[in-house]
């Protein structure tokens, strides 16, 4: 795209300097032909003198006086080379819209560029304090039984909900399924769905929401009382919400839609300040348990 422009540019700037020659040209040859005694300069024994004086009416007599023999042909050929190579470039980039609009398809919405923002501020402080902190505004960790940061926790232990689950757009929803298809053992396409956010406030609102659910929490009592395997082991837990939570595609429709549930995946993290992370949260059509 780059290179296109410039051409442009370049092709451009040489039509301009070519129109200007052949103008120029032009201009040298009519004057050359000029007779002076035609001239109205009114004091003869100084023609500088009577330029600077009589300027107006020297160029009024010169404009009356001079024919321009321009080089038409030169002229059009200049003209028709210009064209020439702004059409090349044309063809450049038509062929280039299709990964153009594949990037602005991919570009982040600033909700997700805000989010991202945030967790990197988040584990910016908590590296430079050397103790987990918890940093979700307006909130407070004590008032949770499992309490979660999701902006201080990205990335630990595979973390990813902002990444890809937060201010995603409905056609970023569509690509991601597209992208990321795979073929499980038994035929089935995974993902399935692919959903999002509308921002970090509502991923951390809503995925709290389901922490905060009383059976769910005997649910995750049970789960870290067992000693599950950090390498291995996981627990889903889902809650159904009134509102809106967020937009889910689900592999096979023609749009995404509204969702009003939140399932989490939270994987153990022995020694961790809280002893887990949530490894995923997001909108969903169905409750997993």
């Amino acid at each position: 795209m780059a290179d296109a422009v410039y051409n442009v540019a370049l092709a451009a700037q040489d039509v301009r300097n070519d129109l200007h020659r052949i103008y120029s040209d032009a201009v040298k040859d009519s004057i050359r032909q000029l007779d002076p005694r035609e001239l109205d300069i009114t004091h003869p024994k100084s023609v500088l003198k009577g330029l600077w004086h009589m300027g107006k009416g020297l160029v009024t007599d010169v404009s009356v006086g001079i024919v321009l023999n321009i080089d038409e042909g030169a002229m059009n050929d200049a003209v028709t080379a210009y064209d020439n190579r702004v059409q090349r470039q044309v063809r450049r980039i038509e062929d280039l819209m299709p990964a153009l609009d594949e990037a602005c398809t991919s570009a982040p919405s600033f909700n997700a560029e805000t989010a991202r923002a945030e967790a990197f501020g988040a584990r910016s402080l908590t590296e430079f304090k050397g103790d987990p902190l918890y940093t979700v505004p307006g909130d407070d960790e004590s008032r949770h039984r499992y309490p979660v940061d999701l902006a201080n926790q990205e990335g630990l232990s595979g973390s990813h909900v902002i990444d890809k689950h937060v201010g995603k757009t409905d056609a970023q929803l569509e690509q991601r399924l597209r992208d990321q298809a795979r073929v499980r053992p038994d035929g089935t396409v995974a993902p399935i769905a692919a959903s999002t956010f509308t921002d970090l406030s509502s991923a951390q609102r809503y995925t709290q929401g389901v922490l905060d659910d009383p059976a769910n929490q005997q649910k995750i009592s049970r789960w870290l009382a067992s000693n599950p395997d950090p390498a291995r082991s996981k627990r889903t837990l889902g809650l159904s919400f009134t509102d809106v939570v967020g937009r889910t595609w689900t592999r096979g429709d023609s749009s995404a839609h509204d969702s009003h549930i939140v399932n989490v995946t939270l994987k153990p993290r022995p020694g961790g300040h809280p002893p887990y992370v949530v490894l995923t949260s997001m909108p969903s059509d169905t409750v997993q348990q």
